[in-house]
């Protein structure tokens, strides 16, 4: 058992400078030290060059690098191509992680060779409103129980993403075998074609390993509302992917995404579901709230 295992996060970000110390400072509070940060700045024009200067100055576990636009999936892949740990942490610029989240991701990985991907619970907050938690993700989802133990876990991730992407902790060597695709709903395909090649998800709901989502116009999952054309395609494209690795699967178990998915995301979510009030922990609500 290897508890001290170096953790290699991918940090992504695109103009969204005003939230990304919150993210970096979410990865200076881990109580787990062992940890690199590979900062990929996909062509930001605001001041996240700057912040994200600022903070390699701080900490020289931070790595920071520029290149043109390319997008989230290039943006990760290249990411990807940098990193030198056993597990594999990826962050959005906009988002933070509960502190304690690589020391108990670690533990439990650590400690069975069954569970090759890692994920606990997210949780979604507006901007300017960060004391105000909601537990659903934007289409209505709950996050997923599945264990190592389960079968059928390509059929639930054929039916639902089950899992936001930084809410998971990836022992490394899955990259070996999977990248990131350009299509929409790149983290639900990424972790369909996970589980087409074997790899083992498992859900562990501990506070410890929460994850944060930030809600803005800007976010990754808004983007995907104003994208209706391609996600009326996706659920063809999710059989076609299992029929490239020769997976045999009824069409009937696609969950097809609505038509009418509502174009005001920030209204939807407050319609679906009521916001709680939860404890994160004082020092990331400190760098949310200042």
């Amino acid at each position: 058992m290897k508890i001290d295992s170096l953790v290699s996060v991918v940090l992504t970000c695109y103009n969204q400078g005003k939230f990304l110390k919150d993210s970096l400072n979410s990865l200076l509070d881990q109580t787990y030290k062992n940890w690199e940060c590979i900062l990929v700045n996909d062509g930001s024009s605001d001041d996240s060059e700057i912040i994200a200067l600022e903070f390699c100055a701080l900490d020289n576990r931070i790595n920071y690098y520029f290149q043109q636009n390319q997008g989230v999936s290039a943006t990760r892949n290249f990411g990807l191509s940098q990193v030198k740990g056993e597990y594999l942490q990826f962050l959005d610029a906009d988002d933070v992680i509960h502190a304690e989240k690589f020391a108990y991701q670690v533990g439990v990985l650590a400690n069975t060779t069954d569970i090759d991907i890692l994920f606990g619970s997210s949780r979604y907050f507006f901007d300017g409103e960060p004391a105000v938690l909601y537990p659903l993700h934007s289409n209505g989802g709950i996050p997923c129980d599945l264990t190592f133990k389960d079968k059928f876990q390509v059929e639930m991730l054929l039916k639902n993403n089950i899992c936001t992407n930084c809410s998971v902790l990836f022992r490394s060597f899955v990259f070996d075998k999977v990248k990131f695709r350009e299509v929409i709903y790149e983290d639900w395909v990424f972790n369909l074609e996970c589980a087409l090649n074997g790899f083992v998800f498992h859900f562990d709901n501990s506070l410890s390993s929460y994850s944060y989502i930030r809600m803005t116009d800007t976010s990754q999952m808004m983007k995907h509302t104003n994208q209706l054309p391609k996600i009326k395609k996706f659920d063809s494209f999710l059989i076609g992917l299992a029929k490239e690795y020769n997976y045999n699967v009824s069409e009937k178990i696609i969950i097809s995404v609505k038509d009418d998915f509502t174009k005001n995301l920030i209204d939807f979510i407050r319609l679906i579901t009521p916001p709680i009030i939860f404890s994160i922990g004082s020092t990331i609500k400190r760098n949310l709230l200042s």
